[in-house]
């Protein structure tokens, strides 16, 4: 099987632009025919060599050939044939041209969808080129050790070897980490436990530059004489992944107050509400990734709220959304494949049934079926598919985010009570209500005690963070953040937001 030239990915295009064919992975294609526009290129899939069905996507502008990549100039899409690439660079002199594999068009379905695909194609090619500077210097690095290894062969033989041999490794590990980020660039969904999803969802254009600074490798000088000195100190290499600020960010609405908590040092920073924020108490928010918040829900003295608003965590713009359906405070919601799924919450003296989902790529609202209980004050878990809802019930409900349907659930609670949270831990559920905490295994129908905590309201304002085999989340009775190990099941206070 053929290898594109520029990386080792199975080729599926091939060009023959020069006297000899070369090879092509989707991905290198377009920066091959842009970088040597003075060329003729004569590209075809390679036979056998695609999954997909390219011909079922047709050029814009002959609207005959095969498109065979996308132009996301002026802020839109155009699918383009190889020959119309450069009629379409030359009707347009004045653009920038970023293009992408037509595989990417499956993922633009709106300007949203657009504007977040360009967002974090600016941040994987970002760290991708700073882990191939790592590389190259790597590169470098190597033929610098076998040049002064000809002049200490007796002295530092075993220790070269060895240093060598780190390198390589570690040039190895900056190329899986490019091949990770590759591979996130068309994920629909971002998946946190992986190292490249997760760096990702928690970078954005602002903190990336900093974040880089970590992916960097440290290399020692190569210098002879300290060498011969001290042979175990001729060369050091040393590899790290990089460490991004994880981050809780907590609304305090009544006093116009923006509290962030960074996980890593429990460092608090507190700023003032900008003046277009208009936040309710009782309202609920997830992280969506990117330095943004999704916010919905509320109530003050006059009125419950239907408001649903986006918060950039770093320069604290607010932005409004469609409003929700149903007013309400204390809802559930979980943040899940570009959509927020919001259910139940507090109305008028009585809990709701109620579930919507606002869909991110359609900017709208879609009512969805009622839960079986009504209940507010709770949070929603993830596993796979389904949405899990406990709360002032024995019962436990489940929702399919494929289906947009409730599913049969034979769970038994022991216990019935409001204001809990619950949370995914590996392949079950915790659940924090009134003064204990359960464990219940989904696959076999069980539920058991697994180990008291302090009685109070545990529900969560958002859905619980997981860092470094920890759960945050807060405790809504005593504007407080708890955090539970989930290794030796202790559960303890880290700091109070409202003093």
């Amino acid at each position: 099987m053929s290898t594109c030239i520029h990386c080792n990915k199975p080729a599926k295009f091939e060009c023959l632009c020069n006297s000899h064919p070369q090879c092509f992975c989707e991905s290198h294609l377009p920066d091959h025919i842009i970088n040597n526009v003075t060329l003729v290129h004569k590209s075809h899939a390679i036979q056998g060599a695609n999954e997909e069905n390219i011909e079922t996507f047709v050029c814009t502008i002959c609207e005959k050939k095969p498109a065979e990549m996308i132009c996301l100039c002026q802020g839109s899409k155009t699918k383009l044939c190889q020959p119309c690439t450069l009629v379409h660079f030359k009707k347009h002199p004045e653009n920038s041209h970023p293009l992408e594999p037509i595989r990417a068009d499956e993922f633009l379905k709106s300007a949203a969808d657009l504007n977040e695909y360009l967002g974090r194609k600016q941040i994987i090619d970002f760290y991708m080129n700073e882990l191939r500077i790592n590389i190259s210097n790597l590169e470098k690095f190597s033929n610098d050790l076998d040049l002064t290894r000809t002049q200490l062969v007796n002295h530092i033989d075993k220790l070269f070897n060895e240093v060598k041999e780190e390198a390589v490794t570690g040039k190895a590990k900056y190329e899986g980490w490019i091949n990770e980020l590759e591979n996130a660039r068309y994920k629909k969904e971002l998946d946190e436990t992986r190292w490249a999803d997760s760096l990702i969802r928690r970078s954005n254009l602002n903190n990336m530059a900093t974040v880089a600074q970590e992916l960097k490798v440290n290399l020692s000088d190569l210098d002879i004489e300290p060498a011969v000195r001290s042979i175990a100190n001729i060369a050091k290499l040393s590899f790290e992944e990089p460490h991004y600020d994880q981050k809780i960010c907590y609304f305090k609405a009544r006093y116009k107050e923006f509290t962030c908590v960074n996980l890593n040092k429990l460092e608090v920073s507190k700023v003032n509400f900008p003046a277009t924020f208009k936040l309710k108490d009782g309202g609920s928010w997830c992280d969506i990734g990117f330095g943004k918040i999704f916010h919905c829900g509320g109530l003050d003295e006059s009125s419950f709220s239907s408001s649903a608003c986006l918060i950039d965590t770093g320069s604290l713009n607010f932005s409004e959304l469609p409003n929700m359906h149903f007013q309400k405070a204390l809802p559930g919601l979980y943040y899940f494949q570009k959509r927020v799924f919001v259910f139940g919450g507090y109305f008028n003296g009585e809990s709701l049934k109620s579930g919507e989902v606002y869909d991110f790529s359609k900017n709208e609202w879609k009512i969805l079926p009622d839960m079986p209980t009504a209940r507010s004050a709770f949070t929603i878990a993830r596993l796979g598919k389904f949405l899990y809802m406990c709360g002032d019930s024995h019962k436990v409900d489940v929702f399919d985010t494929e289906r947009l349907c409730f599913v049969d659930c034979d769970i038994e609670l022991p216990e019935a009570d409001s204001y809990s949270t619950l949370v995914e831990n590996n392949d079950h559920l915790l659940l924090f209500q009134n003064e204990k905490c359960w464990k219940i295994e989904v696959s076999a129908n069980t539920v058991q005690e697994l180990t008291r905590i302090p009685k109070g309201q545990w529900w969560s304002v958002f859905p619980p963070i997981s860092f470094q085999g920890n759960l945050f989340f807060t405790r809504y009775d005593d504007f407080s953040l708890w955090r539970f190990d989930t290794e030796n099941y202790e559960l303890s206070k880290q700091l109070r937001f409202l003093e």
